[in-house]
């Protein structure tokens, strides 16, 4: 009991460490708390709390296609604005997909404080003209912003966008009682109406909606939400199909057990359930939504699988793991505490 409450005690405290904890140095998050593409260039407003140095002296800001040093005697200040004018030269960042990359002195591997658009572990999309990505300090993601706050601390005003539709059998049909958990599945949730009518609003980011119901196979959706905009999202849900021998039904294609032990220090095990044969992923993930391992991939048959995987050399955190089979993903969060 006493090795539970310390175990619970240890979690809670990464949860609330974990937005200002970085991958794998002693840079504290988060940096960029709000970025701009303007017409003459670009603007990066950095939240400079404790760890942070008292200028950027031999500190460098770089993307995917340059690295710049900043100028000397740039001093550090909270809600400070950035531009090429405290670089010591012209950094240009790609409108439609970039990263923004922060290098401490001496430091081999940058710190990636934003990736936006089309690129591998993006978790947003780029600004369209006027709007800032923005920083969510309590669940650490990023979200687009119609009024940019540049030189101050974000607000949550202009922010939100709305997703809504039905969802039906293949037949039309409306089907009433469905869970619509969106959020990235950490819990907030809608149910559809008699009518299979469903509708949430959340910050403009990038959203996974999981959609399940007891009769029904789970699927999911990933789309871009936009600030101030409505999407429309139709669902179709198959029927569940008994097993043979006119045994139960089958409750999901995939089942992903809680992972043993949680917290770990350095390896994890999870038990797989399939139930159709098809080609399965699983990924591991920052919270930040960086692939950091993938231990499972490949055609697989029905059965029960144990999947183990060995964080070694990765910080203490947060982590997902999210497994795919076609169109259906579940994911765990599993916590690694050194």
């Amino acid at each position: 009991m006493r090795r539970t409450s310390l175990y619970f005690v240890l979690l809670v405290a990464l949860v609330l460490l974990s937005p200002q904890v970085s991958h794998q140095n002693p840079i504290v998050r988060p940096f960029c708390s709000e970025f701009m593409l303007t017409d003459s260039g670009w603007v990066i407003e950095m939240h400079l709390q404790m760890g942070m140095p008292p200028n950027f002296d031999g500190w460098s800001l770089g993307g995917n296609s340059d690295t710049i040093p900043f100028k000397m005697g740039i001093q550090a200040a909270d809600y400070m604005l950035i531009t090429t004018r405290e670089l010591a030269g012209n950094l240009d960042y790609d409108r439609n997909s970039d990263r923004v990359l922060l290098f401490a002195p001496s430091q081999t591997h940058p710190d990636g404080i934003l990736i936006y658009g089309d690129l591998p572990g993006s978790m947003i999309a780029a600004p369209r003209p006027g709007q800032s990505l923005c920083y969510q300090n309590q669940e650490n993601f990023f979200y687009l912003d119609n009024t940019p706050t540049l030189g101050a601390s974000n607000d949550e005003q202009n922010v939100m966008g709305i997703v809504h539709g039905t969802v039906t059998d293949s037949s039309g049909k409306p089907i009433e009682g469905a869970q619509v958990m969106y959020h990235n599945w950490i819990g907030r949730f809608v149910y559809t109406d008699s009518a299979g009518r469903y509708e949430f609003n959340d910050y403009a980011k990038l959203q996974d909606i999981y959609f399940s119901h007891p009769k029904y196979v789970s699927t999911w959706r990933s789309l871009q939400m936009w600030p101030e905009s409505t999407i429309v999202l139709p669902v179709v849900m198959g029927p569940l199909v008994s097993v043979k021998d006119g045994g139960p039904t089958s409750p999901r294609l995939l089942q992903l057990s809680v992972n043993y032990p949680n917290p770990f220090n350095p390896s994890t095990s999870f038990t797989l359930t399939i139930h159709k044969p098809g080609f399965v992923s699983c990924c591991i993930y920052t919270v930040h939504g960086d692939e950091v391992a993938r231990p499972l991939e490949g055609r697989m048959n029905p059965g029960t699988y144990q999947i183990t995987w060995s964080a070694e050399g990765l910080a203490s955190g947060i982590y997902l793991c999210r497994v795919s089979l076609g169109e259906q993903m579940v994911t765990q969060k599993v916590v690694l505490l050194r």
